[in-house]
């Protein structure tokens, strides 16, 4: 069973990737971790660390987005890992003090004053 520095033999002879990377992705988007291959389709995961190494965060990318795949060391994945922040997907809300005031209910959803003009019709027949 042969391996190189870059990954593992499979029980096929296949090597798989397992490799700490820098991922350039199409978008400016440039994410830095251990590289793998994901267990769903052909994606590649890529699992972000902290800066004590540990798994911060993890992120599935389809190979097409991706332009660029740079192996480098683990030591240097950990230091870059904050210049190359790409924090997971969160809401984003305004702050109270910017968010409007809510208009009070009138008991009809979209009421435009539409509702009112048509029963005062039907009632003049």
């Amino acid at each position: 069973m042969n391996t190189d520095q870059h990954g593992s033999e499979t029980e096929g002879g296949n090597v798989e990737f397992d490799e700490w990377a820098k991922v350039e992705l199409f978008g400016h988007v440039t994410l830095v971790g251990r590289v793998t291959k994901a267990p769903i389709g052909d994606f590649l995961r890529i699992d972000v660390p902290k800066p004590d190494g540990t798994t911060a965060w993890t992120k599935l990318v389809n190979p097409k987005a991706v332009y660029a795949v740079t192996p480098i060391t683990r030591d240097l994945a950990i230091a870059l890992v904050n210049r190359h922040v790409q924090a997971p997907v969160q809401p984003y809300e305004l702050p109270e003090a910017a968010r409007p005031a809510a208009a009070p209910s009138t008991g009809h959803e979209f009421d435009d004053g539409q509702w009112d003009r048509d029963d005062d019709d039907e009632d003049e027949s």
